[in-house]
């Protein structure tokens, strides 16, 4: 089975990518532009991993996608 990923860059500069296998990532792309610091599991952003992880629901509830992340 193929990893899936969702992803979404926020207006405030963070990259969050979901996935249903293997490690999720979290960036900073305003302070680290070539992603190199994975920041999901730091336990210092959970306020901006929920607030991705909502706009990936919502967007997956308007495009039917079915995908569990």
């Amino acid at each position: 089975m193929e990893e899936s990923t969702r992803a979404v860059v926020t207006s405030d500069g963070w990259k969050l990518c979901l996935r249903d296998q293997d490690f999720n990532e979290l960036y900073n792309l305003k302070g680290d532009p070539i992603e190199a610091h994975n920041l999901y599991y730091t336990g210092t952003y959970d306020a901006v991993i929920a607030r991705g992880r909502d706009e990936i629901h919502r967007w997956q509830e308007t495009t039917d996608d079915h995908l569990k992340i």
